[in-house]
């Protein structure tokens, strides 16, 4: 379910038979007939099965209608933790998003932990977005990721709010402003961008410096 107020969208390609349909606060999206509600793609490409389905989860981005977006894998939790940095994030006047949350996202902007907002930026973050889709018509499993570090990070970094537990310091990531601790402690060893599945649950101990100011005590942040 999604937090109350938001819209979850599910890029689909209709050769899967069976999809969620059930819920009312979850969209299912043809990749093969997208309505686009602005004329930020040619014709020809509102048929989308030819672009990496990695990517197909950023087309909020070339929607007019979206004013907030937030990239997330389909497979992961969506927990408390992540809700307060989304809405610390909001309480900003910052465009963009990042979320690190692991000792092993070490990703510029991971692909399914970062969001944006439209109603600033807009025009400027939708043109990136169409070059982002029009040259990723591969297979490649590192094309999503790297397509953002390369097309929407150059444009944004100096205009985002970054949360990160472990890599706070590192001067490679660490090249917007706003780097803060994530704003609520850490429960049971999860972590924002965990699978459902229970995949890397191993937490390691945050650094001190990546910790808030006011709990140096929390060791695992």
């Amino acid at each position: 379910m999604a937090p109350r107020g938001w819209e979850i969208r599910i890029y689909y390609h209709p050769n899967i038979q069976q999809v969620v349909t059930s819920l009312s606060d979850v969209r299912l999206c043809n990749v093969m007939a997208l309505p686009f509600t602005g004329t930020h793609l040619p014709a020809s490409h509102i048929d989308l099965s030819g672009i990496n389905p990695r990517v197909w989860r950023f087309m909020p981005l070339l929607d007019d209608y979206v004013s907030i977006f937030l990239s997330r894998d389909s497979d992961s939790i969506i927990l408390k933790r992540e809700v307060s940095a989304v809405e610390e994030w909001l309480s900003f006047n910052r465009s963009f998003h990042v979320m690190r949350d692991h000792h092993s996202h070490r990703a510029t902007i991971l692909a399914g932990m970062w969001g944006a907002r439209l109603d600033k930026r807009g025009k400027e973050i939708r043109e990136a977005a169409v070059n982002m889709v029009l040259s990723s018509q591969d297979d490649l499993k590192s094309t999503d990721q790297r397509q953002l570090a390369y097309q929407i990070w150059p444009l944004v970094k100096n205009d985002s709010v970054v949360h990160d537990s472990y890599n706070c310091k590192n001067h490679h990531l660490r090249s917007c402003d706003i780097t803060l601790p994530f704003p609520t402690r850490r429960e049971n060893l999860t972590f924002v961008g965990q699978v459902a599945s229970g995949k890397w649950l191993f937490i390691e101990e945050c650094p001190e410096e990546c910790r808030p100011m006011e709990h140096k005590e929390w060791y695992f942040c």
